[in-house]
């Protein structure tokens, strides 16, 4: 039986990490299985949720962020791409700042091959995803 994405997004709401991966997971369900319909917003709004579950600090929801960033990257405009993609490269790097061993390239090689635009859009999300919580 499909999850009812209203209970689970109730659920999301009120910060339960499974739910939150649940709906970022039939983000890309609806994308491979009816890529017809409006992909680039549906990964849009799975990537909120992605985000929300990346932020309880597991290293594979970080890991599923990157990934959608990855194929969101594929149905936003050209000159939306850099951004897309430099938030990606920021969410690899912290990874790699923490040990993680991530599979693929190694992360001096994908910045040196990234065009600028992206390393530099990189950098600032890096710095925003560094600021402090205020308690």
């Amino acid at each position: 039986m499909t999850a009812n994405p209203f209970l689970e997004m109730a659920k999301a709401a009120r910060g339960d990490l499974d739910a939150q991966r649940a709906l970022a997971r039939m983000a890309c369900d609806v994308v491979a299985a009816r890529p017809n319909l409006d992909p680039e917003s549906i990964l849009r709004e799975g990537l909120v949720f992605a985000r929300l579950a990346a932020e309880h600090g597991n290293d594979g929801d970080h890991g599923m962020v990157i990934s959608m960033l990855a194929l969101h990257a594929r149905t936003v405009p050209d000159e939306e791409q850099g951004v897309v993609l430099g938030e990606a490269l920021a969410r690899y790097s912290a990874l790699v700042a923490r040990g993680v061993e991530v599979p693929g390239l190694p992360f001096e090689e994908l910045v040196a091959h990234a065009p600028p635009d992206v390393v530099a859009n990189a950098i600032h999300f890096q710095q925003a995803m560094n600021e402090e919580v205020p308690a």
